[in-house]
């Protein structure tokens, strides 16, 4: 069956995000949360996607995230698995945060010069280059775990 048109605007995302990848880190996407090319997206992505996007709609309307927030989101982290870091743990996430703002664009070349523009790019590129080793080592798992077993 033909892929439901709900699911064109992701994938414009995933082009936009991961470039000529784009397909490979779709597909593990859609693989690893189970959801369904043939059905609409909107009755399957749940939970975390959701959440996401009310928490993006709340700070649209004023409320900035705070720095647990941040932190959560910038390294993937679920509520749980932030609750079982140490303060020393969480404190050392914070301080690797980029600075408030950045994820709104690249610095321009006259805010900080061609270093600081470079530098972005090159923690852009680390940020999604870390994104698809995970991608596809959870791609892997579940190879592994789907081979029959004798």
């Amino acid at each position: 069956m033909p892929m439901h048109p709900s699911w064109e605007k992701i994938q414009e995302n995933f082009k936009q995000q991961y470039g000529d990848r784009w397909e490979e880190v779709f597909w593990a996407w859609m693989n690893e949360h189970g959801y369904d090319e043939t059905e609409p997206a909107e009755g399957q992505i749940k939970g975390e996607e959701c959440k996401k996007e009310e928490e993006d709609k709340e700070r649209r309307y004023g409320r900035p995230r705070t720095d647990e927030e941040r932190a959560m989101r910038h390294f993937g982290l679920t509520e749980e698995e932030w609750n079982e870091l140490t303060e020393d743990e969480k404190n050392e996430l914070i301080s690797q945060l980029p600075p408030r703002g950045a994820g709104l664009g690249a610095p321009k070349e006259e805010e900080g010069g061609e270093e600081m523009v470079v530098e972005y790019l090159e923690q852009l590129i680390k940020e999604m280059e870390e994104a698809l080793d995970q991608l596809e080592n959870a791609l892997e798992k579940k190879r592994i775990s789907e081979l029959p077993t004798t």
